[in-house]
């Protein structure tokens, strides 16, 4: 069954991070920014030369990232 994001996330108001990889082979990296513009609290990052797994091809930078977030949105 499929469910379209939008109806998924409706009144969310977390702060939310969005990280996606530029090079990401299996979901488009526009699909962040989409993302993003659903959300009230939102803030994308596109990470360069990253594909679909940031946390696995780069740890320390999508870690780096989470930690600035959280910093940010206390």
């Amino acid at each position: 069954m499929r469910y379209p994001l939008n109806t998924l996330v409706d009144g969310l108001m977390v702060p939310t991070l969005i990280v996606w990889g530029e090079g990401d082979r299996v979901l488009q990296p526009a699909g962040a920014e989409k993302l993003g513009g659903l959300l009230e609290n939102a803030k994308v990052e596109i990470l360069p030369e990253i594909g679909h797994l940031p946390m696995l091809e780069n740890p320390g930078l999508a870690a780096d990232g989470f930690l600035q977030f959280q910093r940010e949105s206390d």
